[in-house]
């Protein structure tokens, strides 16, 4: 793996914040030319710039806090929880707490929140896909051994090969956002379907690639991580039902 990319003096770029960084603003450039094409900013009530660093607080907040709550054992004092480079992130809290944080906040605007969640999953699969290029080189998240005989052969190397698990996820999120991409430029769903659509296939593929990542397993031949996935599958699948029931009764703003 490759955790630092370039080490000069006291200067040191490490891989999964150079791709960290990246991720964000191929996210925030997409968010801001969708949200301009569908005339999201032209009433100047919202400000994206603030709005995107308060998702990306409020995501590293629940991240944080997930962890906490699922690892309070590492733990041996109150003041480590905000060292953060102790012990580390969970993603799914980060997603719940900048989901509702972005609700919140567009409703309270008066934004059309629909639209804006279509945008935004876009902006999430395009940067998300950099961060897990990120982790891989970083060596993050590791997975577990490749139980085949062709990798049987490749010991020599010094350790059995392991799933990288980073990268199955890069590429689910690159073959979703090109799916819902298309689904988008077809203009052949209602506001809000991309997103519902988008979060759906990336929460049932994470339920899926989880079984090959190094995790401990909590209930029924679950880990953490399948276990929050289920619960957002569970989420989306109530929320779609509601929105066909409830949502659609408005029409949707015609788009361009």
């Amino acid at each position: 793996m490759y955790p630092i990319l370039w080490h000069w003096g006291k200067l040191t770029i490490y891989s999964h914040g150079l791709l960290s960084v990246i991720g964000f603003l191929v996210a925030a450039f997409l968010i801001w030319f969708l949200a301009s094409k569908e005339k999201l900013l032209s009433e100047k009530r919202i400000d994206l710039f603030d709005f995107l660093i308060w998702l990306i607080i409020f995501g590293i907040l629940g991240a944080r806090l997930l962890y906490v709550i699922l690892y309070y054992k590492q733990f041996s004092s109150f003041w480590e929880v905000f060292t953060l480079w102790n012990g580390g992130l969970v993603s799914f809290g980060g997603i719940l707490a900048a989901l509702a944080f972005g609700i919140w906040y567009l409703a309270r605007k008066k934004q059309n929140v629909w639209v804006w969640l279509d945008v935004g999953i876009l902006g999430f699969l395009a940067g998300w896909f950099f961060g897990r290029i990120g982790c891989f080189l970083a060596g993050d998240i590791p997975g577990k051994e490749i139980m085949t005989h062709f990798a049987s052969k490749l010991s020599f190397l010094g350790q059995p090969p392991t799933h990288p698990v980073p990268l199955y996820e890069a590429l689910l999120v690159l073959v979703l956002f090109i799916v819902i991409w298309l689904i988008y430029r077809k203009k052949i769903l209602g506001d809000g379907w991309i997103f519902l659509i988008g979060f759906l296939g990336y929460f049932l593929g994470r339920f899926i690639i989880d079984f090959w990542r190094m995790e401990n397993v909590v209930v029924l031949g679950l880990t953490w991580g399948q276990i929050g996935s289920l619960i957002f599958l569970v989420a989306i699948f109530i929320f779609g039902i509601l929105k066909m029931k409830y949502f659609n009764k408005v029409k949707s703003k015609e788009r361009m």
